[in-house]
């Protein structure tokens, strides 16, 4: 029995022959499964340091240890804390290193805080400089000038205190410290500081009870 040949695909003798598929499909799909890749990857490492760090209660004896509205209010007239605009975090590192994370805004006042208790000195030496030089870089991001000032207050082993202006007018301050294994950094724009006298009697009473804290 003849066998039917198979269909010959139409084609006319003027008309060039199909073209074989370019090797650039490849190499399209070759990057994109790089970017998806890449994607998936940063993803996941997220998600481990999300693992590593655990969320903990914010407890009051927590909250006494930053520098919040509550306290920089005293220093404004007629201020009022607006509690939306408040939010606190507490996490524990895999390392067994703790911290607390504060930040406030409102239409008059911003303020943002980060407290550190380290496993060792030599990280505590260096998140100091992490701290202080993240604040530095976040400052000049948002077109805020910074004067270091530490004739307004020293305090620890390491200090840095700081005027910021907007147009060259005072408008905030930062204060970046490390005491032992201890590090304490905050930044805020509304209220601009400049006496010595009266950056103390806002910041210390918090350094005091920060230098104690044992999450």
């Amino acid at each position: 029995m003849d066998a039917t040949p198979p269909p010959i695909p139409r084609h006319r003798a003027d008309e060039p022959p199909p073209k074989k598929k370019s090797s650039a499909l490849k190499i399209v799909l070759i990057v994109l499964a790089c970017l998806v890749g890449g994607v998936l990857l940063l993803l996941g490492l997220g998600a481990v340091f999300l693992w590593l760090e655990k969320e903990l209660p914010v407890t009051e004896a927590d909250k006494e240890v930053l520098l919040t509205a509550s306290v920089l209010g005293e220093f404004i007239e007629d201020f009022q804390v607006q509690a939306e605009g408040e939010t606190f975090r507490k996490i524990k590192d895999i390392d067994g290193s703790h911290g607390l994370e504060y930040s406030y805004e409102d239409e008059g006042l911003h303020i943002y805080g980060h407290v550190r208790l380290e496993r060792s000195l030599s990280d505590a030496k260096t998140m100091y400089v992490i701290e202080r030089e993240a604040e530095e870089l976040s400052i000049d991001l948002i077109d805020l000038e910074m004067s270091v000032r530490n004739d307004l207050l020293r305090f620890g082993d390491d200090s840095q205190a700081a005027l910021l202006t907007w147009d060259g007018e005072p408008n905030g301050n930062f204060f970046c410290c490390r005491k032992g294994k201890h590090v304490f950094c905050a930044g805020w724009s509304g209220l601009a500081i400049e006496d010595a006298e009266m950056f103390e009697q806002a910041v210390k009473p918090v350094l005091l009870r920060w230098m104690r804290w044992q999450p």
